[in-house]
This record gives structure tokens, sequence and C-alpha cells, in this order.
């Protein structure tokens, strides 16, 4: 797991993620980012799409190629963005010349209220001693930080936080 990314707003962080995935992506490496919200997946899709990265999503509006989505989702170069539906019992299938690249690279947009969540989907990655590797995003406008902690102190959280990586 590489460091997190923490940001003061979401569109930093979008931002950020979209950066990372153009990195991976001039590697040839396959991307998988996970989303909460078929919201935060469509949003993403657009910023990848202004900056010109063809990409597939895979979320509840778009259920019915799931296999199809999935069964690409570790190809060279390949970028997925998938809600929770990318978790348990998801077989990203890695090519040799994929994991001869490094593998499959996941992105976790935002936590998941159920920490079993992110686990399934950074399981995604590096599986059985195949090489990968994942990175976490974070910013104070996250629903686990709105939920949790008090108002005055994500005022000071986001006043003073920005990691870039």
């Amino acid at each position: 797991m590489l460091q997190p990314g923490v940001f003061s707003t979401a569109s930093e962080k979008f931002a950020a993620v979209v950066e990372e995935v153009a990195a991976m992506h001039l590697q040839g490496r396959p991307v998988l980012v996970g989303t909460r919200t078929v919201e935060h997946s469509e949003a993403l899709s657009a910023l990848l799409s202004a900056a010109g990265f063809s990409h597939e999503v895979l979320n509840a509006v778009r259920h019915r190629e799931e296999a199809e989505i999935i069964s690409r989702a570790g190809h060279q170069g390949q970028i997925t963005i998938a809600t929770n539906m990318a978790g348990r019992g998801t077989d990203i299938k890695i090519p040799p010349a994929v994991l001869a690249l490094g593998g499959l690279h996941v992105i976790v947009l935002e936590h998941n209220l159920a920490a079993r969540i992110d686990r399934q989907l950074l399981g995604r990655t590096a599986r059985q001693g195949e090489p990968g590797s994942a990175r976490c995003y974070l910013c104070p406008e996250d629903e686990l930080f709105r939920r949790f902690l008090h108002p005055m102190m994500l005022k000071r959280v986001s006043a003073a936080v920005h990691w870039r990586i």
C-alpha cells in the first residue's frame, strides 16, 4: 500500500486521482478505481473523459456489462471505475505481460463506512504473491469524516491538510 493522498477538498482529490491514473496508464498498468457512490463514479468518469482517457464504468447504472468489464479490467492500460460491485468474489485476471509492468493498481477514491468493503477492493491487487499496488485518497469532505468529526474539527482539518503524493 502506497502512502495515502490527503487533500483539503474533493476537487483537489479528484484531480490527483486523474493524475495518478494518467501516470499508471503511461506505464501500461491497468487501474481499478473504487468509488463509494454512483455519483462519484460518474464524476470521475467525466474528468477522465475530459482528460482524454478511455475507460469503463461499472456501477448500478451500468451493471449489465459487469462480466465483460471485469474480464478486461486487468488488461494492459485498462482503466476501470467501479462502485462496490468490484469487491468480494471478483477475480480480475492479470496477464503475465501486465505482471511484468507491476500488475494492477487499485485506487480507493473514498473510504467506505464499512472497512470490509475497502479491504475487499484492496484485495483485488497483489494477489497470491503477484505484483500490484494500491493507494487510498482522503479529504475532509468524505462521508467518513463528515459523519464522525465535529464540524469545528472538520474546518480545522480542511485548513491544515494538504499532503501531495
